[in-house]
């Protein structure tokens, strides 16, 4: 992005991330492995498959020709929260909690979808984070080589939390290199 006139204080991003991101599950396991690439950095973030508490509302839908029921949660959680002033910019961490209803299918009994795999009994078709992130499913293939799915193995072996760090830190040093700079992420 071209820097705005007159505006001498501010950092550019251009970010791509997820393009080439793989998630493998091993529900019986449940062993999550996410390949991610994150600065033009590979990660291999390792994690179990975190379960929440779900209420069934008894709401029903059609989502591509699939009877779907519908299933609340809450989770838990933090987020950074980045604020400006005076021309310094700074982040914490604020607890937060968010608000998610999945649309899912018991007629395809994987218990998988964005974000949200191994948590109701059947495939998730939609699902929408606190009313202004929603995935929906736009395809559904019964055509799948079952071999073709292999645990990735590319990156720097690191928990969830690890990741989180690293992704934090060089945020931050971002922060820090100069105000007119333009930083790309990934590709």
């Amino acid at each position: 992005m071209a820097p705005e006139p007159g505006n001498d204080n501010g950092i550019q991003f251009h970010v791509n991330l997820g393009e080439d991101d793989i998630t493998w599950l091993n529900f019986a396991e449940g062993r999550k492995v996410e390949q991610k690439e994150f600065a033009a950095k590979q990660y291999l973030v390792i994690d179990s498959i975190h379960k929440l508490n779900w209420k069934l509302t008894g709401e029903t839908s059609t989502i591509l020709g699939y009877t779907c029921q519908q299933a609340v949660a809450a989770r838990p959680g933090n987020r950074n929260m980045i604020s400006m002033e005076n021309g310094v910019m700074s982040r914490k961490v604020v607890p937060d909690t968010s608000h998610i209803v999945a649309w899912f299918t018991p007629a395809i009994p994987v218990p998988a979808g964005p974000d949200l795999e191994g948590q109701l009994p059947g495939l998730i078709l939609q699902i929408d984070i606190n009313g202004n992130t929603t995935y929906k499913a736009v395809e559904v293939s019964q055509k799948a080589d079952v071999t073709a799915i292999k645990e990735p193995r590319k990156g720097k072996k690191v928990t969830a939390n690890e990741f989180s760090k690293e992704r934090d830190k060089t945020m931050e040093e971002m922060q820090h290199n100069g105000s007119r700079r333009v930083i790309r992420i990934g590709n």
